[in-house]
């Protein structure tokens, strides 16, 4: 089996180490436990936390591929055309260690676009006179005080941020953690008057955030009620439509 990766590395959206500059923030935490982000075939060490950050996940991914070998990941190479021949795959590729060109045959083939590989911002947005970038662009919030080299620090104290999915929420939450952390720290203030920023979040519908983790029993008793149990139910993550 080869995979072709236009990449320098495999793993997609996923990061592979702390500051690797891939789609999804290092830091961001998966939202699903580790026995459901896994193979069937690998499991997660017994030190990984239950929900693991981003990077974590692309170390996982790399530590799959040093466990089970026997294939060959090509990167740096990019699919040029695919044609279907007899009963065969015959597909060019171009990069690796070759800058030319050359057609492969294959008995099957899978295909992976990378549909989300791309930030989408509408054109509107791009000629507004403060600061605007895509999710996957923000690490530091020091990132939307700035645009084309002008600092916005203190003339800017509404941050908003649109989209109501897994991404937005995140990013939101992240946001006012980090502007929060930066007041309420006894050392030097990165940001200035950091306090004075407010975060707006805008979604079609209420997002409803739920603890990640079920409780050990969710029956319990009721005080003042003989034999009485009460079931307690936990929404994670569900978005009210």
């Amino acid at each position: 089996m080869t995979v072709f990766e236009q990449s320098h590395r495999i793993g997609g959206l996923w990061p592979i180490s702390k500051v690797d500059d891939g789609m999804v923030n290092p830091d961001m935490c998966t939202n699903q436990s580790r026995h459901t982000v896994s193979f069937s075939d690998l499991a997660w060490p017994e030190s990984a936390p239950a929900f693991p950050k981003a990077w974590q996940v692309g170390e996982y991914l790399q530590r799959y591929i040093k466990t089970y070998p026997g294939y060959e990941i090509r990167t740096n190479c990019k699919v040029l055309k695919t044609e279907s021949q007899s009963g065969k795959w015959k597909v060019q590729v171009r990069g690796g260690t070759s800058t030319r060109p050359e057609t492969l045959d294959f008995d099957h083939m899978i295909v992976a676009t990378g549909f989300f590989r791309k930030p989408k911002l509408p054109q509107i947005l791009k000629d507004l006179p403060v600061p605007v970038i895509h999710s996957s662009e923000l690490r530091d919030v020091r990132d939307l005080l700035t645009k084309n080299g002008k600092t916005h620090v203190g003339t800017r104290r509404n941050i908003v941020v649109v989209g109501g999915q897994m991404s937005g929420v995140e990013t939101a939450a992240s946001i006012a953690f980090q502007l929060s952390s930066d007041f309420a720290s006894l050392g030097e203030e990165v940001i200035p008057d950091a306090q004075q920023y407010s975060v707006c979040h805008v979604v079609q519908e209420p997002f409803w955030v739920m603890p990640l983790f079920f409780p050990k029993d969710p029956v319990v008793d009721v005080p003042g009620q003989d034999d009485q149990k009460v079931l307690h139910f936990y929404l994670i993550n569900c978005t009210l439509i």
